[in-house]
């Protein structure tokens, strides 16, 4: 099955609205079983929903409010995605923004989950 706007479009939708609402199991399940997430080409990638989910949870969950996302697609081809997005969001508890911009590559396997 080939990727397509729409499908990748919904999947960045979720994946985002996860984010905003701090729904670590919520984002866990746009993943496949053993998916892998890579927060940067720098890091070691986490494997499976167990992992993502932890780390979502700490992260998103556990140390953001606030939150704000926006996206724009650049590109689907085959069974990737290419999307530009920006976040902004508050760290609990401390006087700090943050505001994010980044490219992200999202590759889809035949069931369309990452």
């Amino acid at each position: 099955m080939m990727l397509d706007e729409k499908t990748f479009n919904r999947w960045l939708q979720t994946y985002f609205r996860a984010w905003e609402e701090g729904a670590p199991q919520l984002v866990a399940e746009t993943f496949a079983p053993d998916g892998e997430y890579n927060e940067t080409p720098f890091t070691g990638h986490m494997r499976g929903w167990e992992e993502i989910a932890a780390y979502w949870r700490k992260g998103a969950g556990g140390s953001q409010e606030n939150v704000v996302s926006s996206f724009q697609i650049l590109s689907v081809e085959k069974n990737r995605g290419y999307a530009r997005w920006q976040t902004s969001f508050d760290r609990k508890g401390k006087n700090i923004h943050v505001e994010l911009d980044g490219v992200m590559e999202v590759i889809f396997n035949s069931e369309m989950k990452v």
